[in-house]
């Protein structure tokens, strides 16, 4: 048999638990947004190499490739992020609203610029940073991948 006290610091215990994974999950869905947005980023970037090829003969310098690239790389990068945020406060209106109906206990949320940007910057700083490579290796490519086309 258990107090009510014991009852309340082991259903605290578990709350706690269970937000603690809930954290983890989280972090871990970051992540992998970084790595399959930098991963798709990147098979971009490496289709794109005669057309930089194509610049270097024109005299575009690598360092101006790799600005050209991180610049349009972050463009898409905060494009995606942000429709993906969108679709995630549609996402939980229709679960908080689903909740409400079937189960009378709602989900709340109150969605704050603060706390988008929190989420997003992340995931576009480590893209960005995965992104490096390629765009470095790309912003080399050798003059005859332009001729060969």
């Amino acid at each position: 048999m258990q107090t009510a006290g014991d009852r309340a610091r082991e259903a605290d215990a578990l709350a706690r638990e269970a937000l603690s994974r809930l954290t983890q999950i989280g972090w871990l869905l970051e992540i992998a947004a970084a790595l399959a947005m930098a991963a798709a980023m990147a098979a971009s970037v490496w289709q794109r190499r005669p057309s930089l090829a194509s610049l270097r003969i024109q005299s575009f310098r690598p360092s101006q490739l790799r600005l050209i690239l991180l610049c349009e790389s972050a463009l898409v990068l905060l494009t995606g992020s942000l429709a993906g945020a969108a679709a995630g406060l549609y996402g939980h209106a229709l679960i908080d609203r689903y909740l409400r109906e079937v189960t009378g206990f709602p989900a709340p949320f109150s969605p704050t610029l603060s706390q988008t940007l929190e989420t997003i910057a992340p995931v576009l700083g480590a893209a960005l940073v995965v992104l490096a490579l390629p765009g470095v290796i790309a912003s080399r490519a050798p003059a005859r991948l332009a001729l060969q086309e």
